[in-house]
C-alpha cells in the first residue's frame, strides 16, 4: 500500500471524522472508550489499553478493549516502568514484532503466558505525553503494518488537545469541589456529589467512623442510607471484619427478634461478630424488640429469641429511618430511651432535590458502572438531557435515578446511539405527565433563584432584595433547591 493509496486515504478520512465528533463530548471516560475502539478498529489489533495519567503523573482514566482484569494490570505495569515507560515518558512509540522475543518485554507473564506477538505502545500527545496507548496481536497474522503505526500515532496526537481540555475541566472542578478534603480522610468514592450538602455528609462519616459509638442515618427513601453505614464501616478500625445489613421493614413482629437476635440458632448479631450490623427502618421495630436493641447498645448482652441464655456481643449498631426522628418519637413510634442513645451521633441525607447539581454526576455513573455490567458501549448525556434531569422531580430519589438512566441506557445501546437524549429517559414530550401544581411551583421556584443568583454573581444579599425575601429564607431555598455555583 502507498502513502498515497486511496484506500489510505479514506481510511484516516473516516478515522480523523470521528474522532472530530468525539470533540463535543464531555465524559473523558466515554472520550477514552470511544478513542480505544477507534484505533483497534482501524489497525485490527485483538486488545486495547489506554490510559491518561493527571498532573502529578498518577492514572487518571483508563480504558480497555477485550482484556480481563488481570491483563489489565499486566499491561498497566508494563507500560509505567523500564524500558518501555522510559519511552513513552520521552514521547517515542515503541513498536515490536514479536513481544515473545523482545527483551522489553519478554520478562512479562502475560507474554509468555500467551505467547503474544505484535505490541504497538504509542504515547498521548508530545513531548510530554498525557498517556499512552498500547495495541496488542492483530485479528490477522503479523505485525503491526507502517501504516498502522503512523495512523495510531497520528491518531494519538489529535487525540491530546481534547483530553488536555477535559483533564483540566476536571482538575478545575476538583479545586472547586467542597467534599474534596473529606474525600481525602474516608472511604467514599461510591457517594458521588460535590455539593456542600454532600460535603456535610462526608464531613459526618469522617468524624464519625472511628468512634466506637452508636448512630442514626436518616434521610428519605432511596437516598443512599445503605451505602451511608457501608461507608462508615470501610472508614472504621471493623473494615475487615463482617458488615451485616436488617431491614426490619421485611420482617413480621413476630419474626424480627429472631432475625436479629438468633432463634433456636444464631441471628444477625451473631453474623456481625466483631464487625457492624446495619438496622434498616428501625423505627419498624416492636417496642420489645427496640428495647433488646437498647440493652445491646448499653451492656452490650442479649438473649435469643427462643433461648434465654445471656450471651455478649461484640458488635458496632448503626441504625437508620427515612422518617423523621423527632416526629416518630413524639408519636411513640420510636421509643425515648433508644432514639437518645442512637442520637448522640445523626448523619442527616439530603433528598436529590435539595443537591440538584448533582444529578448529571449520578446519572455519570450509573452510565459508567451499568454499561460496563451490561457489555454496552459507554454513551454520554447529551445538554438537553442534563438540563431535564436537573429539572424533574425525584421522590424515589437517588434509586429511582438510577432506574430511569439504566432504562434509557438500555434504549440507547438497543439504537446504537452514543448520546443519551431526553426521549430515552422520560419517553417523548407529549407522552411526559403534566406536573402537579407544587412540582410546578418547584420548578418556578428553583428557575427564579437560580437565574437571579448568577445575573447578581451569587450575591445572596442582592437577590434577597430582588425577589423580596429574608436573607436566611434565600440560603434556605439555595438549600432545598440543591444549587451551587459553577465555576
Amino acid at each position: 500500500m502507498t502513502a498515497t493509496s486511496p484506500k489510505r486515504v479514506a481510511r484516516e478520512r473516516d478515522l480523523f471524522l470521528r474522532l472530530l465528533q468525539l470533540g463535543r463530548r464531555r465524559d473523558l471516560g466515554a472520550v477514552l472508550e470511544e478513542a480505544l475502539r477507534l484505533s483497534v478498529e482501524a489497525t485490527g489489533a485483538r486488545r486495547g489499553f489506554i490510559e491518561v495519567t493527571d498532573a502529578a503523573g498518577e492514572p487518571a482514566f483508563s480504558a480497555s478493549h477485550d482484556c480481563a482484569i488481570d491483563e489489565v494490570e499486566e499491561i498497566r505495569r508494563l507500560v509505567s516502568s523500564g524500558i518501555v515507560a522510559e519511552a513513552i515518558a520521552t514521547g517515542r512509540t515503541i513498536h515490536t514484532p514479536s513481544a515473545l522475543l523482545d527483551a522489553r518485554f519478554s520478562g512479562n507473564s502475560s507474554v509468555r503466558r500467551n505467547s503474544i506477538e505484535a505490541v504497538l505502545c504509542v504515547p498521548v500527545g508530545g513531548p510530554s505525553p498525557v498517556g499512552v496507548l498500547y495495541l496488542q496481536g492483530r485479528a490477522g497474522s503479523g505485525p503491526f503494518s507502517a501504516d498502522d503505526v503512523a495512523l495510531a500515532e497520528l491518531f494519538s496526537q489529535h487525540l491530546e488537545p481534547q483530553v488536555s481540555r477535559l483533564l483540566e475541566t476536571r482538575r478545575a472542578e476538583a479545586d472547586a469541589d467542597p467534599t474534596r478534603l473529606w474525600r481525602s480522610r474516608v472511604a467514599a468514592e461510591a457517594l458521588v456529589g460535590r455539593t456542600p450538602a454532600i460535603a456535610d455528609v462526608l464531613r459526618s462519616i469522617a468524624l464519625a467512623a472511628p468512634l466506637e459509638v452508636a448512630l442514626l442515618v436518616a434521610g428519605p427513601t432511596g437516598s443512599g442510607k445503605s451505602l451511608v453505614t457501608r461507608l462508615i464501616h470501610d472508614s472504621s478500625a471493623r473494615r475487615s471484619k463482617p458488615f451485616v445489613e436488617v431491614s426490619c421493614a421485611a420482617y413480621s413482629d413476630d419474626a424480627i427478634d429472631a432475625e436479629i437476635f438468633g432463634g433456636d440458632g444464631p441471628g444477625a448479631i451473631d453474623a456481625a461478630e466483631h464487625g457492624t450490623l446495619h438496622l434498616d427502618e428501625i423505627e419498624r421495630l416492636p417496642t420489645l424488640v427496640q428495647l433488646k436493641v437498647l440493652r445491646l447498645l448499653n451492656d452490650r448482652t442479649y438473649v435469643r429469641a427462643a433461648d434465654p441464655t445471656l450471651r455478649t456481643a461484640d458488635v458496632r449498631l448503626l441504625a437508620s429511618t427515612k422518617g423523621d426522628p423527632e416526629e416518630l418519637r413524639a408519636r411513640g413510634v420510636f421509643r425515648d430511651d433508644l432514639y437518645y442513645r442512637l442520637n448522640v451521633v445523626r448523619i442527616r441525607l439530603p433528598a436529590l432535590g435539595e443537591r440538584r447539581s448533582d444529578i448529571p454526576l449520578l446519572a455519570e455513573r450509573v452510565i459508567e458502572e451499568r454499561s460496563r455490567a451490561l457489555g454496552v458501549p459507554r454513551v454520554e448525556l447529551s445538554p438537553a438531557a442534563r438540563a431535564a434531569l436537573e429539572r424533574a422531580e425525584w421522590p424515589g430519589n437517588v434509586s429511582q435515578l438510577a432506574n430511569v438512566v439504566e432504562a434509557a441506557l438500555i434504549k440507547v445501546a438497543g439504537e446504537g446511539s452514543l448520546m443519551m437524549e431526553v426521549s430515552h429517559l422520560f419517553g417523548r414530550p407529549t407522552l411526559e405527565p403534566p406536573l402537579t401544581f407544587h412540582e410546578a411551583t418547584r420548578v418556578f421556584q428553583r428557575d427564579l433563584l437560580a437565574k437571579a443568583l448568577d445575573e447578581s454573581n451569587w450575591s445572596v444579599p442582592d437577590v434577597a432584595r430582588r425577589l423580596d425575601l429574608a436573607k436566611s429564607h434565600t440560603y434556605t431555598l439555595i438549600r432545598i433547591h440543591g444549587l451551587s455555583r459553577r465555576y
